[in-house]
């Protein structure tokens, strides 16, 4: 038996005639399976078509090329392009394929118009690496000839997506991955947050509910980021925060029990204990030797 003669196995058509599936035209949808050393005659294209390998090897020749066919290639055969597919000798080839078109009339949107015309002024190419569009021409098989409306959603989504990949994969533009936020770059700026309201807010942010409040994180959850990222003690940020801006509000002269109260203390006298603490004099003391 000659090599063109050996026996073909399987050609399992979902759709094989003309119709529209959204802004495409859906010519032929299939998977095929070929024995060992058989040949797809060679044909020319009536419309555009893609071939993803998904078992064995073979060779597709399109526009001069021979492309070889190990699973997860993708190669395009543009409308026009004469094109033979040949199962190697010693592997049964098993491929893909999805034979569309656009319609005679203007594209519904900008983006779809950038796919048609990727595909109509594409030549023959291929792309490795496709892989993954095998399951999207299985959903598609599934519902090509579904006759409910989220069935026909779902094959022009389903050949809708198909289209968009291969612009992407044969056009080499890459994907666009989804990148998780970077965990320290989130925390970093939670605590650059906390550190400004800290120095912005003295009367309001020696209360622990009040920066719950702020950030909707727990104080526990703050003061162990803020010590990760710091090295230093919330509590102690706190507390030199306030009397920093305490200072400020005595050099300019304001009175001590103003600055208590601006500084977010109940009582003149726990002001004046905790500033005598951190400064080493009373209120009184300092503004009188540093009032302007």
């Amino acid at each position: 038996m000659s090599e063109r003669r050996a026996r073909f196995h399987f050609d399992n058509t979902f759709g094989d005639e003309r119709r529209p599936v959204g802004a495409f035209i859906l010519w032929q949808v299939g998977d095929l399976c070929c024995e060992p050393g058989y040949t797809v005659a060679a044909h020319r294209q009536a419309v555009h078509e893609l071939t993803l390998a998904v078992s064995g090897m073979g060779e597709n020749l399109a526009g001069g090329t021979a492309y070889p066919m190990t699973p997860g290639t993708l190669i395009f055969n543009p409308r026009g392009d004469l094109h033979e597919i040949t199962a190697a000798r010693a592997q049964t080839l098993r491929y893909f394929y999805l034979g569309f078109d656009f319609p005679d009339t203007p594209s519904p949107s900008p983006e779809i118009g950038a796919l048609r015309t990727f595909f109509e002024t594409c030549g023959p190419c291929a792309a490795a690496d496709a892989g993954a569009l095998g399951d999207t021409f299985v959903r598609l098989f599934g519902e090509v000839n579904a006759s409910d409306a989220a069935g026909k959603l779902l094959c022009e989504s389903a050949m809708q997506e198909i289209l968009c990949l291969a612009c992407r994969l044969l056009g080499k533009s890459g994907a666009h991955p989804y990148r998780a936020s970077d965990a320290r770059a989130v925390d970093e700026k939670l605590v650059c947050d906390l550190m400004h309201y800290l120095d912005a807010h003295p009367a309001e942010s020696g209360t622990l509910s009040r920066l719950t409040q702020e950030f909707g994180y727990s104080y526990t959850h703050l003061a162990q980021k803020f010590a990760e990222i710091t090295g230093e003690n919330l509590r102690a940020y706190q507390s030199r925060a306030r009397f920093r801006r305490a200072r400020e509000y005595l050099r300019r002269g304001e009175t001590v029990t103003r600055t208590a109260e601006l500084c977010g203390y109940q009582s003149i006298h726990a002001f004046s204990r905790a500033f005598r603490r951190a400064e080493g004099v009373s209120p009184s003391e300092f503004r009188r030797k540093n009032s302007a």
